[in-house]
């Protein structure tokens, strides 16, 4: 259910309570593959919040580079085609997303603006 809606911390919380399980069911001296099935059950909860954490700290410029270099061809073929207006409606809908475009001599190139200063990626 946690990981149906995306809730990171419901899921470390069933990750949790099936490790502190495992740790009552130690002492248990009968025979039974329930340790072994709940400890399966643990490793297969963990590799999937380790696969979510890899996409939460992913450079958001990697998800975004595809479309950000299509905007721009398409504004680099409307400057081409001296259609300058709809190539300014490209840059403004770019900045409007929290981007910046700088043109330089060896084309355009991108960059996100954080609080704190822009990153240059493109």
């Amino acid at each position: 259910m946690a990981l149906a809606e995306s809730d990171v911390d419901g899921m470390v919380q069933a990750v949790m309570g099936l490790e502190e399980e495992l740790w009552a069911w130690r002492a248990d001296t009968l025979q039974s593959d329930e340790m072994d099935r709940g400890r399966a059950a643990l490793r297969s909860m963990i590799s999937e919040l380790g696969r979510l954490s890899e996409i939460g700290v992913r450079d958001p410029s990697e998800l975004l580079r595809p479309y950000v270099e299509l905007a721009l061809s398409l504004r680099e073929n409307a400057r081409e085609q001296r259609r300058f207006e709809e190539a300014d409606i490209v840059r403004e809908r770019l900045e409007a997303l929290g981007l910046a475009v700088h043109d330089t001599p060896e084309g355009a190139r991108w960059e996100i603006a954080p609080a704190e200063g822009p990153t240059e990626v493109g």
